[in-house]
């Protein structure tokens, strides 16, 4: 038997309501996904929210105040260091100045050749820019770092002992080599440290032979030190060095210099030798004036040389260990536990990543995890790489990972794990974390939309703050905030929640401190001042200006485009403020 119905007459069981139990944001913020894709402890929107243990969530932290001052443009780095025994706050703004908080004021150091990683180091700052490596030892002016290892500004002590210049011989008051300092950045200086030359004497000669770096262009001394006492000197030659006690000027980069051995008590009889090393050489010898001898050079040697370029470095083992050379951009370079040297035997030297060549695999950034040196590849050439060995004669930085690369400024050591930003996204190691888990796991995933579109290799940093991983993409609004130590297991495996933080120098549309009034130019154009009137007191352009959460465009004043904003002064008001157009406004006073 068969009942017939009529679709009029159908009717559908209604499906029991859905009963949602709120547990929390374990998940966090997931901006990656449309809203109605969620999971139920996900959500879209997680502005200015700290996540605590089960998906709770507090007020992010307030903002700390660091100074009453604006410096020129935008701070780039903040970094609070040990100088000597005091501690100082630098700032670093976005035209690489760099100063340092005198209470709330900043006081103007200097300026470095690009954006800055500031590193303390055994009561020292170094700082790391591109450059050539270099330091605070206070805060009256930036130093050069410079190579006081086994490097020279002119070194002929392996040369042949060809022949010699007399000196002293009732002729010659001074023997020396002349010599270029070595290019380096200009602004900077660097001083004459170590002199060595070897010595012998003919007949019985007595005093002292004194040495005296001189400048070329004026004859005048800028450092001078007495290098031998000529009781000890014999007829073998002999090496002789002396750490210069007294430099009155340092070295220019690109100068010419004589580095002069002096002595004047001796005869045709008695008197010391200079040994020289026969070939076109730049050997001089001084009776009343200068005469070069064009044959000849002294077997002789000036410290320190040049230290290396780099873009950032950590500390390891008491050493500090840089990368980013843009010369060798292949090497990490290793200090031998000073930042004035570099390359001593068995102690500072530069290593190769992978196959030891200075270009091959190109440094992103470096790290430490449990002690462990780790070193990332770039873009281009993504890949770990681990350090092993003992000392600088055996080190090998040997390929660990090949897909993963980073920078120096989103490399960031959060206690337990070393979490890694790059254009495609942010991924953690942890201490017992498979490498080969890497191609698997993005703890970025939730908020990969924003990494897409507004990663700038040059400009994206990031920063760690109590269990906190910051990233900060200078072209979007907010600061994306990974909580470290909160993991959760979820289907696709660990993840680490995500908010959002939002800082802002304004809140314009505080009626009790702003109000908005029309332009006389422009279309729907309206600019904001004090509500009494007069000066809002906003010293530049903002970086960015938001509305309901979404960040406004720049135009041009008197012509902007509907929801577009601009800076300046296009009412004769006598002072620059924020302007902003609206078609959707009153007009009037807004």
């Amino acid at each position: 038997m068969f009942t017939l119905y009529t679709l009029s007459r159908m009717r559908r069981r209604p499906a029991p309501p859905q009963i949602l139990q709120f547990e929390g944001f374990q998940y966090g913020l997931n901006t990656n996904l449309d809203a109605t894709q969620l999971d139920i402890h996900e959500c879209s929107v997680l502005k200015n929210w700290e996540l605590r243990k089960n998906g709770k969530v507090v007020n992010r932290p307030p903002i700390k105040k660091y100074s009453d001052t604006a410096i020129t443009g935008s701070v780039i780095t903040n970094e609070t260091v040990e100088i000597g025994t005091t501690i100082y706050t630098l700032l670093q703004g976005s035209d690489y100045n760099l100063y340092y908080l005198d209470g709330l004021t900043p006081t103007l150091i200097g300026s470095v050749d690009n954006a800055a990683q500031i590193l303390p180091y055994n009561g020292v700052a170094i700082i790391f820019d591109g450059g050539f490596i270099k330091y605070l030892d206070d805060v009256s002016a930036i130093k050069i770092c410079y190579d006081d290892g086994e490097a020279y500004q002119f070194n002929y002590l392996s040369a042949s002992q060809d022949s010699s210049l007399p000196l002293g011989d009732g002729t010659n008051v001074r023997v020396a080599q002349k010599f270029t300092s070595e290019t380096w950045t200009s602004g900077y200086t660097i001083p004459p440290t170590t002199v060595s030359a070897y010595l012998s004497i003919t007949g019985a000669p007595t005093g002292d032979v004194t040495i005296n770096v001189r400048l070329v262009s004026d004859d005048s001394v800028i450092a001078t030190d007495t290098l031998a006492d000529i009781a000890d000197l014999t007829t073998v030659a002999t090496l002789f060095s002396i750490t210069l006690s007294t430099v009155t000027t340092e070295m220019l980069p690109g100068t010419d210099y004589y580095c002069s051995l002096e002595y004047s008590g001796g005869s045709s009889t008695d008197y010391v030798n200079v040994h020289t090393v026969d070939q076109t050489g730049l050997s001089y010898y001084y009776t009343t004036l200068w005469v070069a001898d064009t044959t000849k050079d002294c077997v002789m040697s000036l410290k320190p040389g040049i230290p290396p370029k780099s873009s950032f470095g950590v500390v390891k083992d008491s050493s500090v260990w840089a990368g980013g050379d843009p010369d060798n951009p292949g090497w990490i370079w290793k200090s031998n536990l000073t930042h004035l040297d570099w390359s001593s035997s068995g102690g500072g030297g530069q290593i190769g990543v992978i196959d030891g060549n200075r270009n091959t695999y190109p440094v992103g950034g470096m790290g430490l995890l449990y002690g462990d040196l780790l070193v990332y590849g770039t873009k281009a050439f993504p890949y770990i790489s681990k350090l092993s060995g003992t000392d600088i004669t055996n080190f090998v930085l040997s390929l660990t990972y090949q897909q993963t690369y980073s920078t120096s400024k989103t490399l960031v050591n959060v206690v337990n794990d070393l979490w890694a930003g790059s254009g495609d996204g942010v991924n953690p190691i942890s201490g017992v974390k498979e490498y080969g888990d890497l191609r698997t796991s993005w703890a970025s995933e939730p908020i990969q939309d924003k990494i897409d579109d507004y990663w700038d290799p040059n400009t994206a940093f990031a920063g760690y703050n109590d269990g906190q991983y910051w990233l900060i993409m200078p072209t979007y609004p907010r600061v994306l905030v990974a909580h470290t130590k909160l993991p959760v297991s979820g289907p696709s495996g660990t993840r680490y929640p995500w908010s959002e933080y939002e800082f802002y120098n304004y809140d314009l549309t505080d009626q009790g401190k702003y109000k908005w009034r029309k332009s006389a130019n422009g279309t729907n154009e309206y600019y904001v001042e004090l509500l009494a009137g007069g000066d809002p007191s906003i010293s530049r352009q903002p970086d960015f200006i938001t509305r309901d959460g979404v960040q406004k465009a720049f135009g041009t004043l008197g012509s902007l485009g509907d929801q577009e904003a601009g800076y300046g002064d296009n009412d004769s008001l006598g002072y620059s403020t924020v302007y902003f157009a609206d078609a959707a406004a009153n007009s009037g006073e807004g």
